[in-house]
């Protein structure tokens, strides 16, 4: 995928813009639309209608463009299984990613490592009752709940976390990153990074992301799409598939660290 680009000397910018714009159209008028209409966004109901409409807009307008274009979908969006061991590294890797954090959080005097366990369960969906009477009972086992929630992250994650994924990477890792190839590893990362945190925008103006600084969360949102976004690049560019970006998901929410005072 991003060897066949990178023979090439330029960017096709008609085709990145028809895509952006067209992605655009759909996450931004489709939740606009959903808010205009008194969908409860942050109910369950909302939050479901309103994940498929924003998160698949970019692969709804991969797929389109594409097919547009008479381009195959596998070819135009690295839509392909790839090196097997390269997706199952972008599977597992947040698990190493997490504990890294853990460790580097760790180094400054008086921090201590704490848990909010019952955070990842409500945001599954459960009330925050029933996350504290499952954590309770998890307790009960005799395993960690870190090794056992951990073991639920990694099934969602390449499950149901990597069909809802799917609908953005097809997008940012799959026809964008083939066509901003010819701009090498660090600049289409540094592109698709900034494109993608500004793309959250109406999520946290809505209140779903940050909800009392949203001028502040568009800032920290974007500077995260940033830090990613190389990683996700160079897992799809090993792997040679965009799988490994849709498989690929951050664990981090799991632990906190807590600065005493």
């Amino acid at each position: 995928m991003m060897e066949r680009k990178l023979q090439q000397t330029s960017v096709d910018i008609q085709i990145v813009l028809r895509f952006l714009v067209l992605t655009f159209a759909i996450s931004w008028g489709g939740v606009t639309a959903l808010y205009f209409a008194d969908v409860d966004l942050g109910s369950s109901a909302g939050q479901g209608v309103g994940t498929i409409i924003f998160m698949g807009a970019p692969a709804i307008a991969a797929i389109t463009l594409l097919r547009f274009r008479r381009v195959s979908i596998r070819k135009g969006s690295g839509l392909y299984l790839g090196r097997i061991l390269w997706v199952a590294l972008a599977w597992v890797a947040p698990v190493g990613l997490t504990a890294a954090m853990i460790g580097v959080g760790l180094m400054p005097p008086d921090t201590t490592f704490t848990t909010d366990y019952s955070a990842f369960l409500i945001e599954l969906g459960f009330t925050e009752a029933e996350a504290v009477d499952t954590i309770a009972e998890l307790e009960t086992t005799g395993v960690p709940v870190v090794i056992l929630l951990t073991g639920l992250g990694l099934v969602l994650g390449g499950t149901l976390f990597a069909l809802a994924a799917f609908g953005e990477e097809l997008g940012w890792r799959g026809l964008l990153l083939s066509e901003l190839a010819p701009l090498g590893f660090w600049k289409l990362s540094l592109w698709t990074g900034l494109i993608w945190g500004i793309w959250h925008t109406p999520l946290i103006f809505l209140g779903l992301q940050f909800p009392d600084e949203p001028v502040v969360g568009i800032f920290t949102m974007t500077i995260a799409t940033l830090a990613w976004s190389p990683i996700y690049t160079y897992l799809t560019v090993r792997a040679r598939s965009v799988l490994a970006a849709t498989f690929f998901m951050d664990h981090s929410f799991l632990v906190y660290l807590r600065q005493c005072s």
